[in-house]
């Protein structure tokens, strides 16, 4: 049997094309020895492959097809805060954190640990920072990095989802600086993942004496 190689017939490796004057029974023993393997690893979930094998015996086809189901072991991790992204939290300046307290929810259904997450404030003013109970955290196996004023927080630790998602709805927002004179309102969001939450904070601005 000769297998061809011609790039119209054999498409990118699609298609494997054997040709010639053989018996049925060799004809049998290639393609119970085809193989299927997948090299591409953007797909997530599930994925099914028909693969179709079709015979000619110089005057008659005949089709069988065979369905392959890919699973994507490494299935990206989903966080979702039970909290609509248009509910603001209410934070006025001056006073002590205030805490998500929602539940939050993650998903991956190929592990069982996360091995760190990141929240990041998004437009945030001077002085704005995410906070929380480090100490509260650690007892979970969790480490709490500070970063950019404050304004990100990099959790670290290889423990359960169910840490990591207690660890977020934990999760405070501040502003240190001292009570200024003119009030305004702004809002600054902070995001975990694809999940965006905003905070609606009542901002005092600083006037020249």
């Amino acid at each position: 049997l000769n297998r061809s190689s011609d790039p119209d017939v054999v498409q990118n490796g699609k298609v494997i094309a054997f040709t010639g004057n053989a018996s049925t029974t060799e004809y049998q023993a290639v393609l119970n020895n085809v193989t299927y393997t997948n090299l591409e690893s953007e797909f997530e979930g599930l994925l099914d492959v028909v693969v179709e094998f079709s015979v000619f015996d110089g005057v008659f086809t005949d089709t069988e097809t065979v369905q392959i189901r890919l699973i994507d072991f490494n299935v990206v991790p989903v966080v979702r805060f039970h909290l609509s992204q248009q509910t603001a939290i209410s934070y006025e300046e001056g006073q002590p954190p205030t805490f998500l307290t929602q539940p939050v929810n993650i998903t991956d259904p190929n592990d069982e640990n996360m091995k760190s997450a990141t929240v990041t404030l998004i437009d945030g003013h001077p002085g704005d920072e995410l906070v929380v109970n480090k100490s509260a955290v650690a007892a979970l196996g969790i480490s709490v990095e500070s970063r950019d004023d404050g304004q990100t927080l990099v959790l670290t630790g290889d423990v359960s989802i169910e840490n990591y998602e207690m660890t977020l709805s934990w999760l405070g927002f501040v502003n240190t600086l001292s009570p200024p004179v003119n009030i305004s309102q702004a809002q600054d969001m902070f995001t975990s993942s694809s999940m965006t939450v905003k905070i609606a904070a009542l901002r005092r601005r600083f006037t020249s004496p």
